[in-house]
């Protein structure tokens, strides 16, 4: 039971690290593109912001493709800014993915230039349901990303141990922070304790490599935007969820910078 147990997990988590080195190979296009080449896109949402910093709000469009026989899949999406006083446009793949469930853009200055970013949110789908994000500028009409998303949508790391009575420990390896934390079901854990409450067999916690969601938040009122992250900290499979580590990101010096974090035991 214990080797199973083991294999099991092992395959759960490889699959996850493999779905995102999959999309990562799905469009290194960033560049424009002809707007008649977007005859056969859907419009999924429309938005009027200043995203290049002239004071004059602009059109965005997120474009996608619906895939056939499929209900909610976007493939091939696209985020389009029309400037709302020249009415010039630029069409921009939203990073090293493209396609996904329930593809959604917010808005929010992030590097503090004056200026809104876009922040970009696409689903995963799957066991692992994480949320693939970018964070883009648009200042000037000029496209850009500001934050290395392959190396960001990876999530950040732990170690997950269960201990006696119902208490485990998850420690972070960006701050080497470490939060101990109890069950607050240990019926998920049938096979693990016994009527006391202790450990009887090797159960391995673990994270999924990736964020469900983020959230563009003014966290300690300063006027300027941080990125709210939430990452699944699970115990035997992807679908046994027992504690959300929220992170607070800002951006300083040119990057995203993990600033506080804590673990909530669910």
């Amino acid at each position: 039971m214990k080797i199973k147990s083991i294999l099991i997990f092992l395959l759960n988590a490889t699959f996850c690290f493999n779905l995102i080195n999959f999309h990562s190979l799905a469009s290194e296009n960033t560049g424009s593109i002809d707007i008649d080449a977007l005859k056969n896109y859907s419009i999924i949402s429309e938005y009027s912001e200043d995203v290049t910093g002239d004071n004059i709000e602009d059109r965005i469009l997120l474009l996608a493709m619906n895939i056939e026989n499929t209900n909610n899949i976007k493939s091939s999406i696209k985020i389009c800014v029309v400037d709302g006083i020249t009415s010039k446009y630029v069409i921009k793949c939203p990073g090293y993915f493209d396609s996904g469930y329930d593809p959604k853009i917010s808005f929010g200055d992030i590097n503090n230039d004056g200026v809104k970013e876009i922040l970009v949110s696409i689903n995963s789908g799957g066991s692992c349901n994480f949320s693939f994000q970018n964070i883009l500028s648009f200042k000037d009409l000029i496209p850009y990303e500001i934050i290395d998303s392959k190396k960001f949508n990876r999530g950040l790391n732990y170690i997950v141990t269960l201990k006696d009575n119902y208490y485990y420990e998850v420690k972070n390896l960006e701050l080497n922070k470490l939060f101990g934390l109890k069950l607050t079901n240990p019926y998920k854990y049938p096979n693990a304790y016994d009527s006391k409450g202790n450990l009887t067999s090797s159960v391995i916690g673990s994270y999924i490599p990736g964020y469900y969601k983020t959230e563009l938040v003014d966290v300690d009122t300063d006027r300027i935007i941080e990125l709210v992250t939430y990452q699944k900290i699970i115990g035997f499979s992807n679908n046994n969820t027992i504690a959300i580590a929220e992170g607070i990101f800002k951006y300083e010096n040119g990057a995203l910078r993990l600033k506080d974090l804590k673990v909530i035991s669910v």
